[in-house]
């Protein structure tokens, strides 16, 4: 279960700076104005997921929240893009980096995974 802390810490504290930055980036109440909707909801739709993966607590598990890390990271890339969310370009590099944090993390956990079965 050790090994797993450290991507369990990544997508808690990831997962909670994006519920909490469209208030703190995007000036409060602003977040909440029909500009920054959309973006506002892509950030904490992508934290509420990312707080769900780092719950997942079953030793089987680790590469059902690989995938969903991957999964979630990758759209929290694309998304605000497909959207065009240009405008808000603060929301839109928010979501990307924490997006790749999770994509790094959840190859990291593939790698992790598998040279452990190997090294068996």
């Amino acid at each position: 279960m050790y090994k797993h802390s450290k991507f369990r810490w990544v997508f808690a504290s990831s997962g909670l700076w994006l519920i909490v930055s469209p208030f703190l980036l995007l000036g409060g109440e602003k977040s909440l104005m029909n500009a920054q909707v959309a973006g506002t909801g892509v950030l904490m739709f992508g934290g509420l997921v990312a707080l769900w993966v780092a719950c997942l607590d079953h030793p089987r598990q680790d590469l059902m929240q690989a995938s969903a890390g991957l999964a979630l990271g990758s759209s929290m890339i694309a998304v605000p893009l497909a959207l065009g969310l240009n405008e808000s370009s603060v929301a839109v590099w928010n979501a990307q980096v924490f997006g790749s944090v999770f994509v790094l993390s959840a190859l990291f956990e593939f790698y992790d995974h598998w040279a452990g079965h190997n090294a068996h």
